[in-house]
């Protein structure tokens, strides 16, 4: 059983398979980004990648949290709050689609805000 997960990890860490790992690293699905990272001997920019998902993530729970905050407020609250919250998604959503594109059309896309926290997140690891 070991060795068929190392012959599957040593697949998938094949040069052929990296942007494979980059789509699914950026995936909308919260925490798949994680699983990547924690490979080893995986590329430069696959690790950027699964820092940016950690990243939009990261954005994303904090405008849930946002939003359930302001659903607290008594009548107009839990508009708001459905707002923000539906702007979280719509922002998460199209936040993974572009950088998702990006990889597909191989364009090097530079967001100044999300590239900041992960240049802070790249000096943290090292």
């Amino acid at each position: 059983m070991l060795q068929k997960i190392n012959d599957l990890t040593h697949q998938i860490k094949s040069t052929d398979s990296e942007r494979l790992l980059n789509y699914i690293a950026l995936l909308p699905l919260f925490f798949n980004w994680l699983i990547i990272f924690s490979m080893k001997g995986i590329s430069e920019n696959c690790k950027k990648s699964c820092l940016r998902s950690g990243v939009f993530s990261s954005i994303f729970f904090i405008l849930l949290l946002i939003s359930f905050l302001f659903s607290l407020v008594p009548i107009v609250g839990p508009y708001i709050g459905s707002a923000i919250h539906t702007a979280a998604v719509l922002l998460y959503l199209g936040l993974s689609g572009f950088f998702i594109y990006a990889v597909k059309k191989e364009k090097n896309v530079k967001i100044h805000y999300i590239d900041k926290f992960v240049y802070k997140l790249e000096e943290i690891l090292q």
